[in-house]
């Protein structure tokens, strides 16, 4: 156990925190005030095995090309690990964390100001990567560029080399949870989310999100494949703007969704890198033996959508129950 209200590791071009093989052991840091700077390299990495948590206010890992946090093949305890702001500058990840059993793992920032969870920036790969976890809960980020606005047309500058999050078997209460997120010009989609249980956003920004066709802000699952989301899933006050493909992909062929939508705005899909492939502010695909009871009410507005505000697509055998009610459509097929 690392106790004490401050643990300042600032090593440049060396590894910070390393914890590799440690199956059996515990590696706790209590008390917060964790504080890890690094440039190129690695800032905190435990894999390989044994447990780990990071408790208390106040730590934080900044780093330019090396990948700031990376937990992987290795439990996070009961305690959680959790951060108040981590940030990159041209690393191949920001964060990683990878089959790490229930524990939760958190960015909190400070309160609900902007970007105090840290920029991670100009990633050649994912900004976040989440595979086999527990609860993920990212608030007061940025992902990809901190200047991103509304409006602007998607030209293919971008900020992520991939996606701004990709998430698999992410599960826990909710499994991913973000708050006050700007996940902005990324290659890729904004979340790529393959069998993610439990979702919450709330007061986020996808601005800008992918290159081509195929690239969603929000994407989740494949028809076809048992994957998709999952359980009990909130969106409000978020923005999808300038997407290429749709705002929010939902492709379910098992399991239970049920889904509220409120005070969601998804615009801007028809021009730039998106003339002839823009798709649909939400679009809904069940099949299989999926259940899907989705409300969309509650002042939401879809403006300037090449395709529909909102498709849905049940597939024999498959169930989906959909609620529109109080919502704006401007400019769009439908």
């Amino acid at each position: 156990t690392l106790s004490g209200a401050s643990k300042v590791v600032n090593t440049g071009a060396s590894p910070a925190v390393t914890l590799s093989n440690n199956t059996g052991a515990t590696v706790a840091f209590t008390g917060g005030g964790l504080d890890i700077d690094v440039t190129s390299a690695a800032g905190f990495s435990a894999t390989g095995g044994g447990t780990v948590t990071v408790e208390g206010a106040a730590n934080s890992v900044t780093a330019t090309t090396g990948t700031p946090i990376t937990v992987q093949n290795t439990t996070i305890g009961a305690g959680g690990a959790t951060f108040e702001s981590v940030a990159a500058d041209g690393a191949a990840n920001g964060i990683v964390v990878d089959a790490t059993g229930a524990g939760p793992f958190s960015i909190t920032g400070v309160g609900t100001t902007d970007g105090s969870g840290g920029t991670i920036t100009n990633t050649t790969g994912d900004a976040v990567v989440l595979n086999a976890t527990g609860s993920v809960s990212l608030a007061n980020m940025v992902l990809g560029d901190p200047t991103a606005v509304l409006g602007q047309i998607p030209d293919a500058t971008n900020f992520v080399g991939g996606a701004g999050i990709v998430a698999a078997d992410v599960s826990g209460t909710p499994g991913l949870a973000l708050s006050n997120v700007l996940v902005s010009r990324t290659a890729s989609h904004g979340i790529d989310g393959t069998r993610v249980t439990g979702l919450s956003v709330t007061g986020s920004d996808f601005l800008n999100n992918g290159d081509g066709a195929g690239d969603d802000a929000m994407r989740f699952g494949t028809l076809g494949v048992a994957d998709g989301l999952f359980g009990t899933v909130t969106i409000a006050n978020t923005v999808l703007d300038g997407f290429v493909g749709n705002g929010l992909l939902v492709e379910n062929e098992t399991g239970a969704l049920s889904m509220t939508v409120s005070a969601l705005t998804a615009s801007n899909n028809q021009a730039g890198v998106a003339t002839g492939i823009g798709a649909d502010g939400i679009r809904l695909n069940s099949g299989g033996t999926a259940t899907l009871v989705i409300d969309v009410s509650g002042a939401s507005t879809f403006s300037t959508i090449r395709g529909s505000g909102i498709f849905a697509n049940p597939q024999a055998g498959s169930a989906l129950d959909l609620t529109v009610n109080g919502n704006t459509f401007d400019d769009t097929d439908t």
